[in-house]
């Protein structure tokens, strides 16, 4: 078959995956994304302030800017950045795959990372991890492919084209430090070893350190301070250490657990879990011995330092600074940039195990994708619960409270996510954290629903109906959805106001 061909139906294979899949707009951080966007849309850039992070992610902004003037304040217009990036690096795995490693192997890694279930669900949200794989992966195929071509001026283009997508990354995200870790430890490795050209490493790095310093030359230009993005960073996570001794916050062992649970373990909530990355990371280390006992490829080798490398840079941050605490929050969303790497590794080896015993290969492969499908549906299941829910309260919202001018009384994560589906709508919210009769009169009164698979229990505001004041009036209940994380049916009550109640 035609590599083409391939290539298209895996793109097809992934694009049908992810819109069956689709989840939308999250919720937590992702609202703040929204907002600075449209900012930028109105001709504006966010103030470059200390303790406002998201700003200094200039391409990421524009690239969320892009999708929502391309398809309005939607869930597809603040998603499709993500999504579009998880094609194009599905689509880099193929090519890429062919042209280092072998063009047997390309459609096997193709189809490992198209089914793999974080970056099905991942790429239906405002994940911004996938978009920063993406840059990354990107820029080390271009590395690889300067090191393979035997064109000095070919090589330097592909080197500079290398560094130039890496500045990219950086303006998306600054966790890209374990990127450059990586390719520090491989190129150490194999100039040590005699096997490339220290001239492309050379103009990589230079690429990138040009970009760099231009970007904190703007930052100069604005603040006066050549590094006032990583003040900002440190001011925003440094948090003042308890006294005296502020390690005992911090549980490590279960920190430590946290990222192998991700890949090896069972995750989700409570008695709904599923395999968080499907079988790939159960095959990823057998890969790696088989790989690296066999004949080696520098590609293969570079895939598999990188993933172990980006892996214990995440495991292993201080999540303690003397006198302060720096805390990256263990999020499996991180780990969105092992996952291209690792798809390549495992696809490459059952590629090679299919080569003498074909009928293994295959199965196995036919065994981690249908896997793969099991738990990306049952990830979804999870995701999609909460957000049918509250795109069903904004529905309801702009039907009856918006007519009525009425206030509607909420929890906090239902707050985040309405202020986007309710964007622009003359609606007066009510942040609540209890139910106090006497601050909600003339209101509409949320309550339950599945919101706290993002959230913490104690943020979602619920009692049992027999709970409920006598004079409140149920308007709108959404049908019961027996899931484990659901303590209720999601319900809106409407409080009579205070002169009404005490006439009777």
């Amino acid at each position: 078959m035609d590599w083409r061909l391939q290539l298209a139906l895996i793109l097809i294979v992934a694009i049908v995956l992810r819109l069956l899949f689709f989840v939308g707009f999250g919720l937590g951080d992702d609202h703040t994304y929204v907002d600075y966007a449209a900012q930028i849309l109105n001709g504006r850039y966010p103030p470059l302030d200390p303790v406002n992070q998201y700003a200094f992610r200039p391409l990421l902004l524009y690239l969320f800017a892009g999708g929502i003037r391309a398809f309005g304040y939607t869930d597809l217009g603040v998603v499709s950045p993500v999504l579009a990036s998880s094609i194009v690096t599905a689509a880099l795995i193929v090519i890429l795959v062919r042209t280092l490693i072998s063009a047997e192997a390309a459609w096997w890694c193709g189809l490992l990372f198209a089914f793999e279930p974080l970056n099905v669900i991942d790429a239906t949200t405002m994940t911004s991890d996938v978009i920063l794989a993406c840059f990354v992966f990107a820029s080390f195929g271009l590395v690889l492919m300067a090191e393979r071509h035997r064109s000095g001026a070919t090589s330097a283009l592909l080197s500079i084209a290398a560094g130039a997508v890496m500045v990219g990354a950086f303006l998306v995200k600054i966790t890209i430090l374990p990127a450059l870790l990586s390719l520090g430890v491989y190129s150490l490795a194999m100039w040590a070893a005699g096997r490339v050209s220290i001239r492309s490493h050379v103009v990589f790095y230079a690429t990138f350190a040009l970009g760099f310093a231009c970007i904190c030359g703007v930052y100069y230009l604005k603040k006066g301070d050549f590094f006032w993005q990583f003040r900002s960073e440190l001011y925003y996570y440094r948090a003042p250490g308890p006294s005296p001794d502020p390690p005992a916050l911090l549980d490590y062992r279960a920190l430590l657990m946290e990222y192998p649970r991700s890949l090896f373990g069972r995750t989700g909530y409570e008695r709904f879990k599923y395999f968080e990355h499907g079988l790939l990371f159960w095959l990823f280390v057998p890969s790696c011995i088989w790989l690296l006992a066999r004949a080696r490829n520098a590609a293969t080798s570079f895939f598999i330092v990188s993933t172990v490398v980006t892996f214990s840079f995440f495991e292993f941050y201080p999540q303690q600074v003397t006198p302060h605490l720096v805390l990256l929050g263990r999020q499996s969303r991180y780990l969105e940039l092992i996952v291209p790497g690792a798809a390549v590794i495992v696809g490459t080896a059952l590629h090679r195990l299919s080569t003498t015993r074909r009928a293994l290969g295959v199965a196995t492969l036919c065994l981690v994708l249908g896997h793969s499908t099991l738990e990306a549906m049952r990830r979804h299941t999870q995701y999609a619960d909460s957000q049918r829910d509250v795109r069903e309260l904004a529905r309801f919202a702009a039907e009856t409270v918006v007519p009525a001018g009425k206030c509607l009384a909420i929890d906090e994560p239902a707050h985040r996510a309405l202020g986007f589906y309710l964007r622009g709508a003359a609606i007066r919210f009510k942040v609540i954290r209890s139910i106090q009769p006497e601050e909600l009169g003339d209101c509409y009164v949320a309550l339950g629903g599945a919101r706290s698979f993002w959230w913490s229990h104690d943020e979602v505001v619920d009692i049992t109906d027999d709970r409920v004041p006598t004079d409140w009036r149920l308007v709108y209940r959404l049908p019961w959805r027996k899931q484990p994380w659901r303590l209720s049916a999601l319900r809106v009550y409407y409080v009579p106001p205070p002169e009404s109640r005490s006439s009777r």
